[in-house]
């Protein structure tokens, strides 16, 4: 348990390294041309472009997890809902 825990929060500090480094990653290659631009399907049935849809102009965290995974993935996405709920705390409190 404590290995899940420990890679988990790794996880998480990475995507929180990911997001403040962001705004410096502007004018780089990762923008229109760089990531697919496929369809997908979003939580709430939509169809929506990969990166015309989701990601341009965005900072995004993104976590590809299996849904019948039972040992990583329930801790990886609980703990980016957490930065997820503290960003948006942290965002309305400016």
């Amino acid at each position: 348990m404590f290995r899940i825990l420990t890679r988990a929060s790794l996880i998480a500090g990475a995507a929180l390294t990911l997001l403040a480094a962001g705004p410096s990653l502007a004018g780089t290659r990762w923008g229109e041309g760089y990531l697919p631009d496929v369809a997908l399907t979003d939580q709430d049935g939509q169809s929506r472009r990969f990166y015309s849809d989701v990601l341009k102009g965005r900072i995004a965290v993104i976590a590809f997890i299996y849904t019948s995974c039972r040992d990583i993935c329930p801790v990886v996405t609980a703990r980016l809902t957490q930065v997820q709920d503290k960003l948006a705390h942290d965002k309305g409190a400016q």
